[in-house]
C-alpha cells in the first residue's frame, strides 16, 4: 500500500507534467502567431513592392513590342532568363526576340538546358561563354557540345578546378583527377564536330594546383577542319608544348588574332617559329611569358603582322633588357603593349604603349610569391617618358616619382594613373604617408600632347597578402584635388592649356564642400569629364573577369589606331 508521501509526490508530479505541457502548446501557438504576423509582413512588403515595379515600368511596358525588343537586346543582363521571369508582358517580348538569345554565359551545370535555349535563337549564330567546375559532374557533356557547335559563331570556354583550402594530399589527387575527367571529355566534345560558323574560340584553364602537364589539345581539334575561325585564344595550359603540339597538324590559314599565356616556360625563337608556322595570317598577336628570350629578327614573322600585346612578367633589371629584345625581334611592328617592371633605357621602333606593373605575383613551387613595389628611378623614367614612340603610359601612383626635371619632356597621347582606395588615403598599406600624386606639389610631368587623362580606383589587393588590411576599400575622390594635381604638377591651365578629356572610375563619392564650385574650376582645364560607375565595367573589355588572366591583344580596338588609342591592362601581373 502506497504511503501519503508517496502519492502527493506522483500527484505533484503529474501537475508540474502537465503544467509543462499546457506551457509548451501555448509557446508553440505564440510561435505559430508571431510566424504568421512576420509572413504577413514580408507579404503585405513584396505585394506593396510589386505594385511600386508595376507603376515605375508602366511606361516602359507600354512602348510597342518591336521598340521593347531592341531595349532587352540592348541590356547588360548576363542571364537572359532574369528577363522572362519578371512579367507576363516582358516574357512575351523576351519570346518573340530571336537576337535576345544569342549571347548566352551559362555554368556547366545548366548545360543540358542550353539546347532548349538555343531554339528561341534561330536561325542567328549564338555567342557562348562555358564556366565548367571541374568538381561538378556534368552528364554527357559531349553529346550536348556537339549538338551546340555547329550553331556557334564565338566559343569562350573557362574550366577550372580549385582546391578547397586544406592542400591535404587527398584533396590534391581529387582535384587533379577532376580535372583530368572534365578536360578528357571537353577534348573529346571539341574533336566531334566542325565549327560551321566559328570565328572565335576561347579556352582558359585556371586550376590550383596545377593540371597535369600531360594533359594538352588533341590534335583532331575541331574534326582537323579550322573551318572560319579568325581569333584563337589558349591561356593557362600548362606548358607551351601542351598549347601547340598537338596543333602542328592543323593550320589556321584565317585566324588573325592570336593570344596566349605561358605560366612556366620561357619563350625563345624556336617557340615563335612554330607559333608562325601554325598561324601564317596573324594580325594581332597577345603573349603573356614569364622571361621571353627572343634574339634578333625572325625571317619567319608573318608580313600581316601589325600588332603584338606582349606582357613581360619577370621582375628586376631583365624586363628592360627582354624589353630590348622584344623590340629587336618585331622591327616593323605598328604598335607594341609591352608591360614590365623595369622601364626600357632606350627608344623603341613604332608605337609602343607601357604599362609599368605594381605587383608581381608568380607561382613557384606551387606558393605564392609577391614582391612589393619600389619607386622607380628617376633616370629611368626620364628616358622611358621621353620616347618620341610613346603613345600610352599605365601605371601605378605609388611608382611614380615625386617629381621628373623639368627638362623632360613626353610626347605620349594617353596617361593612366591608377589610384589605390585601400583605407581613407587612397594608398596601399605598405606604401607609406608620402606617396601618392595628391601629396606632393612639385611639377611631375611636361605633356604637351596629352591628350586624355583617365584617374582610376583599382579594386583593393590588400586582403590577399595581409589578413584584415584593405577589407573596407574606400574610393573617395576631391575635385578639387584632380584640379591642383593637373595644374600644378601637369602643368596645364588657361583656356589655351585644357586637357581635351578627364576620366574617372571606380569613383563612388566626391567630397568637395562646395561640389559645383570644385566643377566650375575643373572646367578650366578640362574639357570634357567622363564619370563611369566602376573599373569593372569600365575595363570589361580590357581585363578578363575572374579567371586573373590577362588577354593581351585585347585592348586594340576593332577600328584600328587612331589618337585616343588606349592601352590599359590590369596592374598586377599575376599567374
Amino acid at each position: 500500500m502506497e504511503s501519503p508521501t508517496i502519492r502527493r509526490l506522483v500527484a505533484l508530479t503529474k501537475l508540474v507534467t502537465s503544467i509543462q505541457d499546457n506551457a509548451r502548446l501555448a509557446s508553440a501557438e505564440d510561435a505559430n502567431v508571431e510566424a504568421a504576423r512576420i509572413n504577413s509582413i514580408i507579404l503585405s512588403r513584396r505585394q506593396s513592392l510589386h505594385r511600386r515595379l508595376n507603376h515605375q515600368c508602366s511606361l516602359l511596358l507600354s512602348l510597342p513590342s518591336n521598340v521593347l525588343c531592341r531595349i532587352l537586346e540592348h541590356s547588360a543582363l548576363r542571364d537572359r532568363n532574369i528577363i522572362s521571369a519578371t512579367c507576363h508582358r516582358l516574357r512575351s517580348v523576351a519570346f518573340m526576340s530571336c537576337h535576345l538569345w544569342t549571347q548566352l554565359r551559362t555554368s556547366g551545370s545548366a548545360l543540358p538546358s542550353l539546347a532548349h535555349l538555343l531554339q528561341r535563337s534561330q536561325p542567328y549564330p549564338v555567342h557562348l561563354t562555358l564556366q565548367l567546375d571541374a568538381r561538378l559532374q556534368i552528364d554527357d557533356m559531349n553529346g550536348v557540345l556537339v549538338s551546340l557547335l555547329p550553331r556557334l559563331e564565338y566559343l569562350s570556354i573557362q574550366v577550372y578546378a580549385l582546391d578547397n583550402g586544406t592542400m591535404s594530399a587527398a584533396n590534391i589527387a581529387a582535384t587533379r583527377a577532376a580535372m583530368a575527367d572534365v578536360w578528357r571529355s571537353l577534348v573529346r566534345a571539341l574533336a566531334s564536330a566542325a565549327p560551321l560558323r566559328m570565328r572565335a574560340f576561347h579556352i582558359s584553364v585556371v586550376a590550383d594546383p596545377p593540371m597535369d602537364p600531360s594533359l594538352r589539345l588533341r590534335d583532331d581539334l575541331f574534326g582537323g577542319h579550322t573551318g572560319a575561325l579568325h581569333e584563337l585564344s589558349i591561356d593557362g595550359l600548362p606548358s607551351p608544348a601542351a598549347s601547340f603540339s598537338p596543333l602542328q597538324n592543323l593550320t589556321f590559314d584565317h585566324v588573325t588574332t592570336f593570344n596566349h599565356t605561358t605560366m612556366a616556360d620561357t619563350v625563345d625563337n624556336q617557340f615563335m617559329d612554330r607559333l608562325w608556322a601554325i598561324l601564317p595570317r596573324l594580325e594581332t598577336l597577345g603573349l603573356r611569358a614569364m622571361w621571353p628570350l627572343l634574339q634578333g629578327t625572325s625571317r619567319h614573322i608573318p608580313s600581316s603582322l601589325k600588332q603584338v600585346a606582349l606582357v613581360i612578367a619577370s621582375a628586376g633589371v631583365r624586363s628592360g633588357e627582354s624589353f630590348k629584345d622584344v623590340c629587336d625581334y618585331f622591327p616593323g611592328i605598328e604598335d607594341l603593349v609591352v608591360t614590365t617592371r623595369a622601364p626600357p633605357t632606350f627608344d623603341a621602333y613604332g608605337n609602343f604603349h607601357l604599362i609599368v606593373s605594381l605587383h608581381l605575383i608568380a607561382v613557384h613551387f606551387d606558393s605564392p610569391r609577391v614582391t612589393q613595389c619600389t619607386r622607380l628611378p628617376m633616370i629611368d623614367m626620364r628616358v622611358a617618358l621621353a620616347s618620341a614612340n610613346l603613345v600610352s603610359v599605365t601605371i601605378h601612383e605609388a611608382l611614380l616619382p615625386e617629381e621628373v626635371p623639368l627638362d623632360t619632356t613626353t610626347c605620349f597621347l594617353q596617361l593612366c594613373i591608377i589610384m589605390d582606395p585601400c583605407c581613407d588615403s587612397r594608398l596601399p598599406w605598405w606604401a607609406g604617408d608620402d606617396t601618392g600624386i595628391f601629396i606632393h606639389t612639385g611639377r611631375l610631368l611636361h605633356c604637351p600632347r596629352l591628350r586624355r587623362l583617365h584617374l582610376t580606383f583599382d579594386s583593393p589587393r590588400c586582403e590577399y597578402y595581409s589578413a584584415g588590411v584593405g577589407s573596407c576599400p574606400c574610393r573617395r575622390i576631391a575635385v578639387s584635388d584632380i584640379t591642383s594635381f593637373i595644374v600644378q604638377r601637369l602643368g596645364y591651365g588657361g583656356q589655351a592649356q585644357r586637357i581635351p578629356r578627364l576620366d574617372l572610375s571606380g569613383v563612388r563619392d566626391l567630397v568637395d564642400y562646395d561640389l559645383s564650385r570644385a566643377l566650375d574650376s575643373l572646367r578650366g582645364v578640362v574639357e570634357v569629364v567622363q564619370l563611369t560607375s566602376g573599373i569593372e565595367q569600365d575595363f570589361q573589355r580590357y581585363i578578363v573577369g575572374h579567371s586573373n588572366y590577362t588577354e593581351p591583344a585585347a585592348i586594340f580596338k576593332k577600328t584600328g589606331i587612331a589618337d585616343d588609342q588606349w592601352a590599359v591592362l590590369d596592374h598586377d601581373d599575376r599567374y
